[in-house]
Formats: structure tokens, sequence, C-alpha cells
């Protein structure tokens, strides 16, 4: 009854507003409602418990995605749409106009908008602060650091059996030898994330031929396909080493569209094939996650190489 008690108390809007934690009441109670930072009182053995602990507070809806929300949906700019704004909670209307939207995010990863949200202004974005305090002459600052990579590795091999000695053994041989030396370890390491990724290779190409579909069968003004366009432009400019591999067959799909878009001929196949790869690269539900340190891209770069051949062979886009 007091676990009950204390956690209805805290998930309020008045103080306090930081969790103090330790390794009681770890698992099972949500303090996230006005809580974004954390104490650890004292630090676990593990990083298992680090993650159950700081749980707590990184829940669905917490406070830290409703700050950066809030950043770019200020509530007094929103226009009622049909919808009773006033006297009713704000954020089931504003989820369901950001999962409504076209935010490139809800192409990433199925946690946008209500577990993961970055604002337009990445430098805007609200996250969940640790505190840890390093007293004089304790051992927990190099604790720390040991759990921190700890729970980088643990997060890398998310689904593994028998996880603590896999954990163990993969921490020796990365605090072994030089900083560069260990860089690239955990680079190679990070090669082996299990992808978790709701679809495989082909089930993703199918999506993107569906989707496709849509943006050729939708609006009269092509907002949907501009907005492809688009992102696809913001892609190439922030990958634009890996990208860049493919920079004249992405120019030459993305041509091919923007004609057919203001020539009104939106039907042929080869533009299907055109839009389909292009929204390939923009969604990531793919074979390889696209921010994978080593080959994210190799997928996006074979779809984009096989379609564009495919539409060179039919003698378009020469």
């Amino acid at each position: 009854m007091r676990k009950s008690v204390v956690r209805e108390a805290f998930n309020s809007p008045f103080w306090p507003f930081v969790l103090a934690t330790t390794s009681v009441g770890q698992e099972g109670l949500d303090f996230h409602l006005y809580c974004r930072d954390i104490l650890h009182w004292n630090l676990p053995s593990n990083p298992v418990d680090l993650e159950q602990r700081e749980g707590r507070i990184n829940r669905r809806d917490c406070l830290a995605v409703r700050e950066s929300i809030a950043k770019d949906w200020p509530i007094a700019c929103q226009a009622p749409n049909g919808e009773d704004m006033p006297g009713r909670n704000p954020w089931p209307i504003l989820f369901g106009r950001i999962e409504r939207g076209d935010d490139l995010q809800k192409y990433k990863h199925g946690l946008f908008p209500h577990w993961v949200y970055e604002c337009r202004d990445p430098a805007n974005t609200v996250r969940i602060r640790r505190h840890v305090p390093l007293f004089s002459t304790s051992r927990d600052a190099a604790k720390y650091e040991r759990l921190k990579t700890g729970l980088a590795l643990y997060r890398l091999v998310f689904g593994q059996v028998n996880q603590e000695d896999l954990l163990e053994t993969l921490q020796q041989q990365t605090e072994a030898g030089d900083s560069e030396a260990k860089n690239a370890r955990l680079r190679r390491l990070a090669s082996y994330m299990l992808n978790l990724s709701p679809i495989g290779h082909e089930a993703a190409k199918q999506y993107a031929r569906d989707e496709a579909n849509e943006l050729l069968n939708g609006d009269s003004n092509c907002a949907g396909l501009r907005e492809l366009v688009r992102s696809v432009r913001e892609l190439e400019a922030v990958w634009k080493d890996t990208l860049g591999q493919v920079k004249e067959e992405i120019a030459g799909m993305v041509r091919m569209v923007e004609r057919a878009i203001d020539a009104g001929t939106l039907r042929s196949a080869k533009i299907h094939k055109a839009v389909a790869a292009l929204a390939y690269l923009r969604n990531p539900y793919d074979h390889i996650f696209d921010l994978h340190v080593e080959g994210g891209f190799v997928d996006d770069l074979e779809v984009i190489r096989d379609a564009w051949a495919s539409i060179r062979a039919s003698g378009i886009g020469r």
C-alpha cells in the first residue's frame, strides 16, 4: 500500500522532480509522468540493473518525450481542426496529429512518437538526465565507467543466452589495448547487433512497392511525392559519403519523378519502380538497419542500383 501511495504522490505536477533510486523499487514502478532526472544513490553491480532503474522514468509518454513535443507543437499554436481542445487533455490530440503527419521519424522505428521524439532542431530535444555522485577517494568513478561500457554491450547483445558471461568476455576484450584499437573492436562488435526490425528484406521491398502505390494514387497535388523527394535529398545531405556511391542513380530517379509530377504522367511502371526505390531508401525498416556502424546502407544501395539498371534497360533515364 505504501508503494502505491508514494507512486501516486510522486506522479503529480508538484515537487519533487528528481527520482533518487537504489535497488529498492527498481522494477515495476512508474515515476515518469513529471520526472526526467534520476539520481543513483548508489551504483548497481551490473548494467541490467542500471537499465531497470532508469526504466522507471524512461517509459511511454514520459516527461522528456512530452517536453520535446511541446517544443515543436506549442499548445497555443494548435488550431482546433474540429477538435474541442479547450478543457480536454491535449496529449491524445497532439499524439494523434503527429502520428497522422509525415515526420521522417515514423519511418525509422515503431517507437515514434510515444517513446522516442527528436525535435526539428535536435538541440531542442529534451532527454532524460542521469546523475551519479562520485565522492572523493571512492571506487565509484571506475565502477561507473565499467557500467557504461557494460550497458552499451548489454544493448548490443540483447537477446543472447547467458548474457552475463558474454558481457564479461566482451568487456575484457574491449578494454585491452590503446584507445584506437578499442574503438575499432567496438565498431566491429556493433556489426553483430541483432536486427529486431519487424520485417525482412523481401517484405521491406514489398512495403516500398505498396507505399509507391499509395503515393502515386494519392492527392492531386502530389504532396506525398514531393515530400518523398525532399526527404531523399535530406538523406543525401546527411549521408553524402555513403549515398554518394549512387548519387547519379538517385538524381536520375528524382528527375524522373519530378518531371512526371509536372507532366501529370504518374501511371507508368518505370515511375512506380523509381518511387518504390526512393521509398525504400527513406524507410529504414529494412534488411540492415541504416544506422549500423558497418554497412547500414548496403541493401539500400543494392535496391537503388537494381531499380536504376532496370529503368535504363527500358530506355528511360539516359
